[in-house]
């Protein structure tokens, strides 16, 4: 399954079920995690370039996920300027193979 959003709206499809359902919403806090929620076998999210600040945040939305996601894109966002990102990311998700544009190590 993929996430996108670069900008204003959230598309989401799922692919992984052979069909493509698609919804568009705001990436707000409040709407991201609950959607995140139900999309438990999501791969790849790209939030690239919104507003997003805190990992906090991030790491709360991102738990239903941990074990299946292994791309995810928040570059652009405040949170991925932060100094601990890349390894709370990589420690908050076993199977992540790319952060932003970055391989990860190891993986």
């Amino acid at each position: 399954g993929l996430l996108q959003s670069t900008g204003p709206e959230v598309a989401c499809s799922d692919v992984t079920q052979g069909m493509s359902p698609s919804a568009i919403v705001g990436p707000s806090h409040f709407v991201i995690t609950p959607l995140l929620a139900v999309l438990l076998q999501l791969t790849d999210l790209w939030l690239n370039d919104n507003q997003i600040e805190s990992l906090d945040h991030v790491e709360e939305a991102l738990q239903p996920q941990r074990g299946s996601l292994s791309c995810v894109y928040l570059r652009g966002n405040p949170c991925s300027e932060a100094p601990s990102y890349a390894l709370r990311m990589r420690h908050l998700l076993p199977n992540l193979t790319q952060l932003d544009d970055n391989p990860v190590p190891g993986a």
